[in-house]
């Protein structure tokens, strides 16, 4: 079975709303776009403890290897790591981590495009070029 083709005025009327602030470079709708947030809400009140676990665990470190950095046992960590979930609301890890690099960005003022070119620039820099 073969379709009719919309006239231009039907295919505008059931057009997603696009953006044109990026002078059309994007073609994605609006409503799957990247918006930068206003404010984001400040990370839960953690203990000091539960930071250091939380700043090794953002940069992929299992509980095992956390442990001997911070000279506590592996099941010490693992209950840091339970109430860090717990504070910030998240059933996963993951989450968490999200949660704590949106909150370091926004802490940084870097904007999306600004921080794909500063990550450029530092594959560069590793690579040996300049």
């Amino acid at each position: 079975m073969r379709r009719k083709k919309r006239s231009n005025v039907q295919a505008e009327a059931g057009a997603p709303e696009m953006d044109a602030s990026d002078g059309g470079a994007s073609s994605a709708p609006k409503k799957f776009r990247y918006e930068e947030p206003d404010a984001v809400p400040p990370l839960p009140k953690l203990t000091v403890r539960e930071d250091d676990v939380l700043y090794w665990v953002a940069r992929g470190k299992e509980n095992a290897e956390i442990a001997p950095i911070l000279n506590a046992s592996p099941e010490t960590i693992r209950k840091h790591v339970q109430n860090i979930r717990q504070k910030f609301g998240s059933k996963s890890r993951l989450a968490v981590i999200a949660k704590y690099w949106e909150r370091k960005l926004y802490e940084s003022n870097l904007s999306i495009k600004e921080l794909y070119e500063l990550i450029e620039r530092l594959k560069r820099r590793r690579s040996g070029e300049k």
